[in-house]
């Protein structure tokens, strides 16, 4: 650690975080000052100094059970979640949070689809991607253009699960395959028929009655 950093003024602000870890993230100037500052003191000194990952086993104790995106907490636990079905270095949360010294770098293209918006999450180009699927987000056909100008062939999505920043596997989608529509519901066979049928006997009763009215 450098002299000249405040080792307490950086204690302290990892302090306030955990305290306004259930509020959203940009709600509070001063929230956003301290993320800004811890931003700063992560470009600087993660992630083999001692200090760096003594703040860091702070924060990993004060994780809770649960995260709710775009909050303070999400920016605070995102790379410190259990991995799962997905590599935490590769999830949105992660991409935008605290780096965990004890994490790989994500080594898959990766991209968020929120907003109506498909953002790529990271530097890496491969021909397989991850797509992060936000609450009442769809893949779309614009969608599967910007992957493919970006050279991507196959995508394993993943959807949130609720508001939290944790998501559960989808499904695999090949780029190159056309998209699927569901096909037109088939008519039931011979209902033609059966309507002329209909029609030729309700004539058929017509001129019956007729002819018994003239008699």
């Amino acid at each position: 650690m450098e002299e000249g950093v405040d080792r307490v003024a950086i204690a302290e602000m990892y302090q306030r975080l955990i305290q306004e870890r259930d509020k959203e993230i940009d709600v509070d100037a001063d929230v956003e000052r301290d993320i800004e500052t811890s931003r700063n003191f992560q470009e600087e000194f993660c992630c083999t100094d001692p200090f760096y990952i003594e703040q860091m086993e702070v924060i990993k104790a004060s994780m809770p059970e649960d995260v709710t995106s775009g909050t303070v907490g999400a920016y605070l636990y995102g790379c410190f979640q259990p991995e799962l079905a997905v590599e935490i270095g590769c999830t949105p949360a992660c991409s935008d949070g605290l780096k965990n010294p004890d994490i790989e770098d994500c080594n898959i293209a990766s991209y968020e689809k929120e907003g109506g918006e498909l953002r790529k999450l990271n530097n890496v180009n491969t021909e397989e991607a991850n797509v992060f699927i936000a609450e009442n987000e769809e893949i779309t056909l614009e969608d599967r253009q910007q992957l493919r100008q970006d050279g991507v062939s196959v995508i394993t999505t993943f959807n949130q699960d609720g508001d939290s920043i944790n998501y559960v596997l989808g499904e695999s989608i090949d780029l190159d395959q056309p998209e699927y529509t569901e096909p037109p519901p088939e008519e039931e066979p011979y209902t033609w028929y059966w309507g002329w049928i209909f029609i030729f006997f309700a004539v058929m009763i017509a001129i019956g009655l007729a002819f018994a009215i003239l008699r």
